[in-house]
């Protein structure tokens, strides 16, 4: 994922391999990351983001004893941050697929 003027941007490229990857079209690659990016305008999700993101994806658990270990799983490249193509690979990891297809 790069920037241009500060603004995150998805290239073709990454678009595409997320579509080939994920089941997705390039179309929805591209509205799921608008849809990152508007919950996260500089394109990274912090801890505390992600935190609020797993409290509301299990509400009934304890999220906050597994939170830490997800992180560290979807910041690949151990920025501190999660940016879109991190989450993207994660995600359709956790939706049966494996890292060789992302």
């Amino acid at each position: 994922m790069g920037s241009s003027n500060g603004k995150p941007i998805l290239t073709d490229e990454q678009a595409e391999a997320l579509a080939a990857s994920s089941g997705l079209d390039v179309s929805q690659v591209r509205e799921q990351f608008d849809a990152f990016v508007a919950e996260h305008p500089n394109g990274k999700m912090k801890k505390k983001d992600f935190r609020e993101m797993m409290s509301k994806a299990m509400p009934k658990k304890d999220a906050s004893k597994m939170e830490g270990h997800v992180f560290r799983i979807y910041d690949a490249n151990n920025d501190g941050v999660i940016d879109f193509v991190e989450f993207m690979v994660v995600f359709y990891i956790m939706s049966d697929g494996t890292p060789q297809e992302v």
